[in-house]
């Protein structure tokens, strides 16, 4: 370029930096005509009109550079960049891999590609790119808060706890990096640390103010402590500032399900599922959404969203998937995915596969393969991932409900497992000889401690002090897995070292005359035995148990009291009112 040309280069350059684009653009247009076979001025012709707000024009010129200068580092990483923001993933892994290969040392680059990797849905191979940028270069933090990004988003439990290392590597690194104290907050409330990511959350706000992502983290930890009013009006800044920004929805829909507003919360995830690719978190509350209003039919077909978590694909058995078709003589696996309490919630459709057929084998945990013997229909049981015997159909007995086409109508709640005779007679016998005559109630007071909302749902075992001053009643713990235990005043007999399964469990319920029980596995199990049940739920329950109901369709014998909306996170009502039925009971003796 002569004299004038090289001015006139300058020219554009001081423009862009003053932010006249549109202007800068024009002189490099004019350059890049005038010397067409320089592919610098191609690629500065690229920043102009991307910063200019015209995404196609600077497609084509990157990809002119590129043919230009087919070592322009930059050229690739920017088009790279483009085409990740078009949701042209393939084509964006595709450039940066490009760049990546011209500088392999170079973390920001390895970072880009992690990212376009991510959205194409390349997990491990964005984990991949993260870990090696932050191999490369320590000291960049972007590359510890991309990783610990993707490992809490799409890894495992141990993934988790990894992300909150690497977040805390990053800030260790910047202080100042509001992005990583945001996901570092949404990763403790994950990990049940809620005090700490309250903390987080305020230093994310304190850094960026009007960020929608530190708004809606903030509502989501003030959520999570039954501050919903404080949380309601940052989620009403967030979406303010970024009315399509898909976490601020989903946690507007959080939010609407602790209201119990279940409508409002599905709305919520709807548009969050929209605004986001591939949200998986937004389209399973959408789901549990539907099914908390009672929207069966929408609810479980929604539910099937489920597979495409990367923590739990489909197990990919090689049989066919049952689509809910006459079997005739066919063998079936029906086989649990989740929690205890979820495979005894739908063991109760096990028989209606029976009736339309099949030969049904169930694979369980081992906790669950005496109990569900007892189904009607059922050929066999087995443990979880041990050989399979010849089968034919396949299918996760959480979906069943989709498949035989189930309405909140058409569920009985009659009792479709029944104790064994032999346990019972053995457990109502040691029942009976320690109760002397009184009635005789069950507690149970906390669930999994590994359950994401188990801080709400469980309860501390003193609060059951003052059913001490009962003294024609004979308490039982059938409590299990925590240390924590009833206050001696109660003089309660643990029952749990006798308990060495949940047909054991069963046995024991049934020799009851009433249980009383945070919302946990042994609640089901009651339930499909048909015990009869106090069921203590939080304000915000999980979705099987409606809203606003006092009963459940799914099992006759369960009473639910909850906890008063404004009143979240307080036992002492829904304990007032179980001591008021245990008092009534007493005395009908």
């Amino acid at each position: 370029m002569n004299e004038a040309d090289v001015a006139r280069d300058a020219r554009a350059q001081a423009l862009l930096a003053q932010g006249e684009a549109k202007a800068a653009a024009a002189e490099w247009a004019a350059l890049a005509e005038a010397h067409p076979k320089i592919g610098e001025l191609r690629f500065r012709l690229g920043v102009a009109l991307k910063n200019a707000g015209d995404v196609e024009g600077a497609r084509q010129a990157y990809e002119q550079a590129i043919l230009l200068a087919p070592q322009h580092g930059d050229a690739h990483n920017n088009l790279g960049n483009l085409l990740t923001e078009l949701d042209r993933h393939d084509e964006a892994v595709r450039a940066l891999e490009a760049t990546v290969a011209l500088r392999p040392a170079h973390a920001p680059s390895l970072c880009n590609l992690g990212a376009a990797r991510l959205k194409a849905g390349d997990a491990m191979g964005a984990i991949r790119d993260f870990r090696q940028a932050a191999s490369l270069d320590p000291a960049y933090a972007p590359a510890l808060g991309n990783l610990g990004a993707v490992l809490r988003e799409k890894g495992d439990k141990n993934d988790k706890r990894e992300a909150i290392d690497a977040f805390r590597r990053a800030l260790a690194l910047d202080p100042a990096y509001a992005e990583a104290w945001s996901n570092l907050a949404n990763a403790l409330i994950e990990d049940g640390e809620i005090d700490q990511a309250l903390e987080a959350s305020a230093r994310a706000l304190a850094l960026a103010p009007t960020s929608p992502s530190a708004l809606s983290t903030r509502a989501h930890v003030l959520c999570q402590l039954d501050r919903l009013d404080e949380a309601s009006s940052l989620i009403r800044l967030a979406l303010g500032f970024a009315p399509n920004h898909a976490e601020a929805l989903n946690h507007l829909g959080i939010l609407r399900n602790h209201q119990s507003r279940n409508a409002e919360a599905a709305q919520a995830f709807a548009a969050a599922a929209k605004a986001k690719r591939n949200f998986v978190d937004a389209q399973l509350n959408f789901a549990m959404a539907l099914l908390a209003s009672g929207d069966y039919a929408r609810g479980f077909a929604a539910y099937e969203a489920r597979w495409r978590r990367p923590t739990s694909p489909p197990r990919g058995f090689p049989v066919k998937p049952w689509q809910g078709e006459a079997l005739g003589g066919k063998t079936i696996l029906l086989h649990t995915e989740q929690g205890l309490g979820d495979a005894i919630q739908f063991a109760r459709f096990v028989p209606e596969v029976a009736r339309r057929g099949g030969r049904v084998v169930i694979e369980c945990q081992p906790e669950l393969l005496r109990l569900f013997a007892s189904l009607k229909g059922v050929a066999a049981t087995l443990p979880r991932f041990s050989p399979l015997p010849p089968v034919d159909r396949e299918a996760p007995l959480m979906s069943l409900p989709r498949l035989l086409g189930v309405t909140l109508e058409s569920i009985s709640g009659q009792p479709y497992l029944a104790p064994h005779a032999e346990i019972r007679r053995r457990f109502a016998a040691l029942i009976d000889e320690r109760a002397r005559g009184r009635l005789k109630i069950g507690l149970v007071w906390a669930g999994n401690p590994k359950h994401g909302n188990d801080r709400r749902r469980s309860l501390s075992p003193a609060l059951f002090e003052s059913f001490a001053a009962f003294r024609n009643i004979a308490f039982f713990s059938l409590q299990k897995g925590r240390s924590e235990t009833l206050p001696a005043e109660l003089q309660a007999f643990d029952l749990a070292p006798e308990l060495q399964d949940l047909a054991d469990a069963a046995a024991a319920i049934s020799a009851l005359d009433l249980l009383v029980t945070v919302d946990t596995a042994l609640a089901h199990l009651a339930g499909a035995v048909g015990a009869p049940t106090l069921l203590l739920l939080p304000a915000a329950s999980d979705w099987r148990w409606l809203e606003k109901r006092e009963d459940t369709p799914w099992y006759q014998s369960l009473r639910l009291i909850r906890q008063d909306l404004d009143q979240a996170g307080d036992w002492r009502g829904p304990l007032q009112k179980t001591g008021e039925i245990l008092k009534n009971r007493a005395l009908r003796r």
